[in-house]
């Protein structure tokens, strides 16, 4: 190819065009990783109350705290 003007523009043309195909597959690879992870269903939610305070007393409805406990 020709060093003259013209190729140079067509040249700085095709690599901008190729950067921009570049960014825009990195994109849709993106969010194809995304709608895979979203799609995925939600795993079992066991808790695990390892955190909390071991003197904990439940409370059915109706029953008063104690304002000291």
């Amino acid at each position: 190819m020709g060093t003259g003007p013209a190729a140079d523009l067509v040249q700085r043309e095709l690599h901008r065009a190729l950067d921009d195909a570049r960014r825009c597959i990195e994109r849709v690879e993106l969010a194809s990783a995304v709608f895979n992870a979203f799609n995925a269903p939600v795993p079992e939610y066991e808790p695990r109350l390892r955190h909390l305070p071991v003197n904990l007393r439940t409370f059915e409805l109706g029953d008063e705290m104690d304002a000291d406990a």
